[in-house]
Formats: C-alpha cells, structure tokens, sequence
C-alpha cells in the first residue's frame, strides 16, 4: 500500500498553550483547515475538512463541527459534548435527530502540564514546502 500526502495544512486561530503549566484561556473558538490526498493500490482520493471547535470550560461543554468532503462527496456533522449531563449528542447531516451517548469521563481542562517534556519537532508539508 503506498501513501503520498499531495497536501496538508493545518491552522488552529485558539489560543494553544504553549509552556508547561500553562492552560487555554476559560472560552474560545477556533477552526482546523486541512487537505490530504493519497494514493492506494492506483486510486487517488483527495479530502478535505473545516472543523470548528467551541470549547466552554465555565459551562463544562465543547461543540465540535466537522464538514468533510471526500472525492466529492460531502458529510457534516456536530458534536456536542455535555459533561454536566454527562452526555454527548451527534447530529449527522443536519438530521433532525441526534444520537446521544454516554462521555466516557469527566471535562478535563486543556494544560500543557508543568513537567511536559518536548518530544521532538513535527514539520506539514511535502518536499521543499514544508512549514
């Protein structure tokens, strides 16, 4: 199976923590742009995908909004994590009706921890366009 990534780009505009100990700010929305293509057995497919992310620490919830296409066909869904209820709910393609389950656990506050250790760098990109 050969994998070629023809195009990655990722682009996060949150506030990330970036120093140990340090924590994202209590509210923020943010969105995550990406583009892949690979190639399988001779076939190409090419993706693409927006996610929007609202993360709500004081009311202990984070909606996450996905729209994806995939070699022209499109999927959007929402998920909506309740940790007060302990529930999160999923709304594919705009359905009216949505699929609710149990969290696995409890919120957890977003911190790099105070004894993080860097693992090393990671570089997006193909060949000389790499960033």
């Amino acid at each position: 199976m050969l994998y070629v990534i023809v195009a990655a780009l990722v682009g996060i505009t949150t506030a990330i923590p970036t120093q140990p100990g340090c924590c994202v700010p209590p509210q923020w929305e943010g969105v995550q742009v990406d583009a892949l293509g690979i190639v399988v057995g001779g076939k190409a497919t090419v993706s693409d995908s927006r996610v929007f992310i609202s993360y709500d620490e004081p009311n202990n919830r984070i909606l996450t909004h996905y729209y994806i296409t995939t070699n022209g066909d499109k999927w959007n869904y929402k998920v909506l994590q309740d940790f007060n209820k302990g529930i999160r709910y999923v709304l594919f393609n705009d359905d009216v009706t949505c699929q609710p389950k149990p969290l696995p656990g409890p919120f957890k506050k977003q911190c790099i921890p105070a004894d993080a250790v860097s693992q090393g760098n990671v570089k997006l990109g193909v060949g000389d366009h790499t960033f």
